[in-house]
């Protein structure tokens, strides 16, 4: 929550200065541009695995280039952080330090943290049609995406295949980590895309269940 929040909130440092592991020292509203027009605090709620996260961003009073990040009811937490090149974002809390992948892909802010995806859903105006759709959302899933661009490393299903529900389908390595594709619910592959080797872009259709 923290990576997603500087990312669409407080976005202001740069690739080099992750690469030459600097932190920049600035206002942190020099960059910051629309999500300045309600004040010194910028809020916004994530919504991950059904449950929603309210995070509210300001920058900090008394250090130049920090952040005041507070999740839910939970101490606001003072963080400085890096945006580098290919997503990478770097983060600092006193000595801590912290490192992830932090990107967009359609409506989701993801975030690749310890080997492990986040998948946060973004703030949209409200739509009847997506929130009828989002009731049975798992049943629903007839595509499998690949959540960022990557290669193909292992595909395990077949068309015509019976799965069961979270069983593995396609591994895609990106970023340097694994990301296993699994089944959403028990039943059948339709169609498999890609084969191993193959490189493909972020949201790609990978597998297509029935």
């Amino acid at each position: 929550l923290y990576a997603a929040a500087l990312l669409d909130m407080g976005n202001n440092s740069t690739a080099s200065a992750a690469q030459n592991g600097t932190l920049p020292a600035q206002n942190p509203w020099q960059t910051l541009g629309a999500w300045r027009i309600f004040g010194e605090a910028r809020s916004a709620t994530y919504m991950y695995n059904g449950q929603s996260y309210h995070v509210a961003l300001s920058p900090s009073s008394t250090n130049t280039g920090a952040w005041q990040i507070q999740i839910a009811g939970e101490p606001a937490q003072e963080i400085r952080h890096t945006m580098g090149d290919n997503s990478f974002i770097l983060m600092r809390q006193g000595a801590r330090q912290t490192h992830a992948y932090v990107q967009h892909i359609g409506d989701e802010t993801q975030v690749m943290l310890n080997g492990r995806l986040y998948r946060l859903a973004r703030p949209q105006p409200p739509d009847v049609d997506a929130t009828a759709r989002e009731g049975n959302a798992a049943s629903a899933q007839k595509t499998l995406t690949a959540p960022m661009a990557g290669t193909i490393v292992k595909v395990q299903a077949r068309e015509g295949q019976q799965v069961q529900q979270r069983e593995v389908l396609v591994i895609l390595t990106a970023m340097k980590m694994e990301h296993t594709i699994v089944a959403p619910y028990e039943g059948k592959v339709r169609r498999v895309h890609y084969h191993e080797g193959d490189v493909v872009k972020g949201g790609a259709v990978l597998v297509e269940m029935e």
